[in-house]
């Protein structure tokens, strides 16, 4: 009798032990939004809880440095684990942060009238400022090309038109960032500059595979080559490589071209799982698992905390009995410390 009792609490522990592992693999799967200041302490204890690898501020909550430091520093005094604290600062109209942070002109203009030494001078200025906030992620440089000025989707976020220009600017905010200890996310691949929707409301479509290869793809081998740490993988259909899942979901483009073909071994992101296109197109929880078949590193979500940890539990059920995917995680979580 005794001997049936020890076997019981055993498997009690041991299913405990397993639900709480796959709880935590999930958070540190993912990157959250925060849009809310001050903080909440209920946003507070769901990373703890959850082991959430880092989170991204939005929304004109976060527009002043100081409320971003402030942010920082509240959630570094509850946790133990180390995070990714992320912010898009590209320069121009997406500079999230707006208010005692240098304001870097877009990549337009910055491709247009400074060289690329001053281009250096002011990417490193912003990633100093950066670091001394807690910020240790910036999703930048842009590495779309430019094809028709009139395209808003990219716009003036764009170097320019040509793939050597937009890679010779792009490498001055890579080097500058890495310099600063930010780790510099180029974005968004494998190329957006020759689509005319935008991502944040529906799903895009890159038909031109010629297209493609010999120009939208050029700044991002080239960055890969001289060592780009971090690649965002973009919300948009390209038929002729994947005919039924956008890059970020696409295990033919992020393992099979971005990973084996590329040799690409840093980090790679998601954009925004929440945003229109896949919104629109996938539930959001098949979404996240897509991501980490496709071979993406970190998923970013930014979704109200209601609404997030629902999602959560619906994927850590499907995890709970996905071996492969619990492995696929876990091989994750390898690359991604490398990096913090």
């Amino acid at each position: 009798m005794n001997y049936i009792f020890k076997i019981i609490c055993f498997l009690l522990l041991t299913t405990a032990t397993h639900a709480e592992l796959t709880h935590k693999l999930i958070g540190k799967q993912l990157i959250i939004g925060i849009s809310n200041y001050p903080i909440h302490q209920s946003w507070i204890t769901f990373i703890k809880e959850n082991h959430i690898s880092g989170v991204i501020f939005i929304s004109d909550a976060y527009k002043d440095a100081n409320h971003v430091k402030e942010a920082i520093s509240a959630i570094k005094k509850n946790i133990n684990h180390k995070m990714f604290f992320c912010i898009d600062q590209e320069g121009g109209k997406v500079n999230r942060i707006k208010k005692n942070m240098i304001q870097l002109p877009a990549a337009n203009t910055i491709a247009n009238h400074y060289s690329e030494k001053e281009a250096f001078n002011l990417y490193q200025k912003q990633a100093k400022e950066l670091a001394t906030i807690g910020i240790n992620v910036n999703f930048s440089p842009v590495l779309d090309i430019l094809y028709d000025d009139a395209n808003t989707v990219i716009g003036s976020r764009s170097y320019g038109n040509n793939p050597k220009t937009v890679f010779n600017y792009a490498k001055q905010a890579i080097n500058a960032s890495l310099l600063e200890n930010i780790l510099p996310v180029i974005k968004h691949f494998p190329g957006h500059g020759f689509t005319s929707i935008d991502s944040h409301t529906n799903m895009p479509i890159h038909k031109d595979i010629y297209r493609l290869i010999k120009t939208d793809i050029v700044p991002f081998k080239k960055s890969i080559n001289i060592g780009a740490p971090a690649i965002m993988a973009a919300h948009i259909l390209y038929p002729r490589i994947d005919k039924k899942y956008p890059a970020s979901l696409s295990e033919e483009i992020i393992t099979r071209y971005l990973i084996k073909d590329l040799k690409f071994e840093g980090i790679i992101f998601s954009d925004d799982i929440s945003m229109g296109a896949i919104q629109k197109n996938f539930k959001i929880n098949d979404a996240v698992i897509k991501t980490i078949e496709a071979g993406i590193h970190q998923t970013i979500i930014i979704t109200p905390l209601e609404n997030l940890a629902k999602i959560v539990k619906k994927i850590d059920n499907k995890i709970k009995g996905n071996k492969n995917l619990r492995n696929k995680i876990k091989q994750n979580i390898q690359i991604v410390e490398k990096f913090k």
